[in-house]
């Protein structure tokens, strides 16, 4: 079962939104805040959305 669950995450979630190291970097941070440092979900959407927003801007 967990087999099956880890690759229907990881099919169409890893494949489509981790497109190179940058993206793989801040979902590993989100992670890591969540289950290392045992932040509030709602700071970690935040951290999230700002990164995202950052990585989206033009280099």
């Amino acid at each position: 079962m967990v087999g099956i669950l880890g690759a229907a995450l990881y099919t169409p979630v890893a494949t489509s939104a981790l497109g190179d190291l940058r993206d793989f970097a801040l979902a590993l941070a989100c992670f890591l805040l969540l289950v290392q440092w045992k932040a509030a979900p709602w700071v970690v959407v935040l951290v999230g959305a700002g990164g995202g927003i950052l990585l989206g801007l033009p280099a």
